[in-house]
């Protein structure tokens, strides 16, 4: 989609939500049109609802609407909900189907899947064409103030609710409550192009025949959402993202060439590991041809299953709905288009998403592509298809006895009533934990505990068959199906509280369904979130069942995708490449140790293989601008590791714009030899100390030094007092030299080696006891030592430390006996090092954590001693002309005694400084 196009789009898409959901001018909102409608049926967020005998004026849709209303304030106090959190629920839920549908019908429409419903036309009398059939052949029907507008969409509602029901159910309980007409006709004039939008641009075919339209509409809806979260974050102190918030603040479009290249190189590798001789490969820019991959056992097409869990708008999945359209075709079981495209739909995708306007807009994606892809495809809403794509928005009542009429009729399910509550308790915070949720292990755990509890001498009611822990799959996969066919039935109670309840239960269902599958390709954009902004309910659960991923929402979910494949399966993710090299993900990356010989037990590199990454760094996205997220697409095979597996890895991170990096993508997949293409070793990054990935730049030869011991062995690299003691610091010239309590400190100051940077002084020890101060490294204050700045985009700079000079958290301090301080003095100054502290670090400033993993000292005290002195001795004759330095003075150096010492500085240790 064309930038221009998205920009008309996202204002067409915050208009029609600040119509009818409302908006903030200021900190004041303005509610919207859904909103005045509830008031006028007779229901306030802040005050009792007027009863409905008190409102005769009220239509039979606004009674029926009145009706479904109030069950859902009942049903949603019924789980702890104030009513006016639920009368808001109802009207986003209310807001974002109306919205979903029209945009639907507008995209169908003009993608010529059908007549045009939504844009109006002169010729048509300012009707659309299926309108204006409506008004010739029901005129009668069209004297009211929408001239027949209602009665012509809910009538397509009905018509494509055959294959399409959680999108356009005409009974759906969020449309039972219509915007007005005045706010209908605006969102269909605004989707007709009616209406100028920005920039004196109207809507046009071309916004919204595009394959991507509804994914960025989705992104779009939620934009304002979005920034309030985070200023919510950023002002409000210890405030934390939980509930319906965490959906637009993890909310965040897949890339096209993130999608493409993930999928060939999972889908795509999967279907040439079965057929190695197809040539569908060739029509795959983005598959990576020299991956270390191996031959797997055969199996039809139809049985490959690819699901993701975070589906949002079916990006990957429409990606994976094209490569395996082909694969049907080439397999040539399937002829018909029609049929080909049932399978796919029906066995081969799944998708979990925690949004339901996600979801829909995931369906509907899909639905389309196979409509273009066969005109006469028909799929009837019984089919597995619309249980293989859910939204987890669950929320079950406690204390209900929805489960005891399940019971009553099902009796022969009351040994397992602990195991079926086990599946609904587990569904406590499905909404915020998605397909984090671990609801069929706990299912597992129940069936298993009652086996042992009988002795396994449970007997089915029914057949009198003894139950072993081999029939457990059997029984688990009855007691789901009967569930599930008792809440459809339910669904349609005519009590609203315990549709409501049949609803949720069975998506609940369903879910469990999906998460008790394992699958060939899990693929999938995740959530980014640090720890630090988790609600408590999600960070409670995400230490407890992923604590090797807890430090990040997404790092949680690449255990979960692991879990969720199959044997020698395929993982495909798009996530920020802290997990790679960062010290908190060291249990993430490489497991624990069982000794101190490095023998990983679990982690990523040690029970998959990493086939290809990508390494884009920062600027891989349209949407976000600047350094804010460092990106990595990788891909993992579910197998064991063996001793020559090399990982092919693309490091992109100097180049600008998606388009950019699309571009050097697509030229180093298809170069055999670049400089910015690596091959390494997978059991060689493990060998070495927290198995960081960033190594995969090093030349090999190099690699091996990181093996030997580490300067953390011989010394200490220790952090100083934080930027807030900074009150009590200022210029050295900025005090008399007779104040006392001033002593010398240093702070950074950028780049400069050998000596230098002392410009400041610290009054001490009055901001050691300072309540406000953060002092660290105290212990080491007075040793002398060596120091180095710490945040530069150049070098590593390490410079001498006085004794009578204190260091800080901007300039930390390194400390070792004196032969060792020599040896580092002259190699940390070195371009080498430098290198070795970038690919350990990762990151602009060099931590203290990973330089005290740089190699051991390499060079004899007495060579090191010789050439460090010199340095240093040149480096403080430069500085006395230095007006801000401390060693400045007055009497200056003889130009010629500088050239001298040049020469021989040159001669000594060249290779050592450059």
């Amino acid at each position: 989609m064309e930038a221009n196009q998205r920009k008309i789009l996202k204002a067409i898409c915050l208009e029609i939500r600040h119509i009818l959901e409302g908006r903030f001018e200021g900190d004041r909102f303005i509610i919207g049109d859904l909103e005045r409608r509830l008031n006028e049926i007779g229901v306030w967020r802040d005050r009792t609802s007027k009863k409905v005998e008190e409102l005769p004026h009220l239509s039979s849709y606004d009674k029926d609407a009145r009706r479904i209303i109030d069950a859902y304030i009942h049903y949603r106090e019924e789980a702890g909900v104030k009513k006016d959190e639920a009368v808001a629920e109802f009207i986003r839920e209310s807001a974002y189907t109306w919205s979903n549908r029209l945009l639907a019908l507008r995209c169908m429409e003009s993608r010529a899947i059908i007549d045009e419903v939504i844009v109006q036309k002169e010729i048509y009398g300012g009707r659309s064409l299926i309108h204006n059939r409506f008004v010739k052949k029901n005129y009668s029907a069209c004297s009211g103030d929408d001239d027949g507008l209602y009665s012509v969409l809910f009538n397509e509602f009905t018509a494509h609710s055959k294959e399409l029901p959680e999108i356009f159910d005409p009974n759906a309980l969020a449309v039972s409550l219509r915007p007005s007409i005045a706010a209908i006709k605006r969102i269909i004039d605004l989707l007709s192009g009616k209406i100028v939008i920005t920039s004196n641009e109207m809507a046009t075919d071309d916004v919204f025949i595009a394959q991507d339209t509804l994914g960025w509409a989705y992104q779009y809806w939620n934009a304002e959402e979005k920034e309030r979260v985070f200023k919510m974050v950023r002002i409000n102190k210890g405030a934390k993202i939980e509930g319906r918030d965490i959906i637009p603040a993890t909310q965040l479009y897949t890339e096209p060439y993130m999608v493409k290249y993930l999928v060939q190189n999972s889908l795509g590798a999967i279907w040439m590991q079965i057929h190695p001789e197809s040539k569908l490969f060739e029509q795959w820019e983005f598959f990576v041809r020299d991956a270390n991959r191996e031959i797997i056992e055969k199996k039809p097409i139809s049985e490959i299953t690819f699901i993701d869990p975070a589906c949002g708008s079916g990006h990957f999945l429409l990606e994976a709905f094209d490569l395996l359209y082909n694969m049907y075709i080439e397999e040539s079981n399937l002829k018909n288009s029609e049929e080909i495209c049932r399978n796919i739909l029906n066995n081969n995708l799944f998708g979990i998403e925690i949004d339901e306007r996600a979801a829909q807009i995931t369906k509907l994606v899909l639905w389309m592509r196979a409509k273009e892809k066969a005109i006469g495809f028909y799929i009837s809403s019984n089919e597995p298809f619309h249980k293989h794509i859910l939204a987890t928005n669950i929320q079950l009542p406690s204390g209900k006895d929805h489960l005891d009429i399940y019971l009553v009729k099902h009796p022969e399910d009351l040994i397992y009533k602990s195991t079926i509550e086990s599946v609904f308790e587990g569904l406590n915070n499905v909404n915020e934990l998605g397909s984090l949720l671990q609801i069929e292990e706990l299912v597992d755990k129940e069936l298993k505990y009652l086996a042992k509890d009988a002795k396994q001498k449970i007997f089915s009611i029914n057949s009198g068959t003894l139950i072993t822990t081999q029939t457990f799959e059997k029984i688990k996969n009855d007691i789901i199906s009967r569930l599930i066919d008792h809440f459809d039935v339910e669904a349609k109670n005519p009590d609203l509280s315990q549709t409501f309840f049949s609803n949720s239960a069975g998506k609940g269902l369903a879910l469990f369904n999906l998460l008790d599958k394992r699958y060939d390709i899990v693929a999938t954009n995740p959530p980014y979130m640090g720890l630090g902004n988790m609600g408590e309910a999600l960070k409670k659960y995400i230490n407890k069942h992923y604590n090797s991923g807890k430090n990040d929402l997404y790092s949680a979910f690449i255990l979960r995708c692991i879990q969720l494949a199959n044997n020698h399966g395929q993982i495909a993710m798009v996530t920020q490449q802290s997990w790679m090299f960062l010290k908190s993900f060291i249990e993430l990356r490489c497991g624990k140790c069982s000794s101190n010989n490095q023998e990983h037990l679990n982690g990523i590199l040690c029970v998959t293989c990493v086939e290809t990454i990508a390494h884009l760094g920062t600027r891989a996205f349209n949407e976000i601008s600047g350094e804010v997220v460092n990106i990595v697409l990788f891909n993992l095979s579910k197998r064991n590791l063996s001793s020559n597996h090399e990982i092919i890895i693309y490091r992109l991170v100097a180049y600008g714009g998606p388009h950019e990096k699309t571009k050097m993508l697509l030229k180093l997949i298809n170069c055999s030899e670049n400089n910015l293409k690596y091959h390494i070793n997978q059991k060689l990054i493990l060998s070495i100390k927290d198995a960081p990935l960033s190594l995969y730049c090093l030349p090999h030869d190099l690699i091996p030094a990181l093996k030997m011991h580490r300067f953390g062995d011989f010394g200490d690299v220790s952090q100083g007092p934080s930027p807030n003691v900074n009150k009590h610091v200022r210029f050295w010239w900025e005090i008399p030299r007779s104040y006392n309590n001033w002593v010398w400190y240093v702070k950074g100051g950028g780049y400069g080696k050998w000596a230098g940077k002392e410009l400041w002084v610290a009054r001490w020890p009055i901001f050691s006891i300072d309540p406000k101060s953060t002092v660290r490294g105290e212990k080491n204050f007075g040793k002398g030592g060596l120091c180095y700045t710490t945040v530069a985009q150049g070098n590593l700079s390490v410079r001498r430390l006085k004794s009578d000079t204190i260091f800080s958290d901007a300039s930390s301090g390194i400390f070792a006996p004196t032969n060792v301080l020599n040896s580092i003095y002259v190699e940390w100054n070195s371009r080498l090092y430098t290198y070795y502290a970038r690919m350990l670090c990762g990151k602009l400033d060099f931590s203290e954590n990973y330089l005290r993993d740089l190699p051991s000292p390499i060079l004899d005290d007495a060579s090191s001693t010789l050439i460090g002195t010199f340095t240093q001795n040149y480096k403080l004759k430069l500085l006395q002309y230095d007006l801000l330095e401390r060693e400045f003075y007055y009497n200056k150096v003889q130009f010629n005694s500088l050239v001298e010492d040049l020469l021989k500085y040159f001669a000594l240790c060249a290779f050592y400084i450059y």
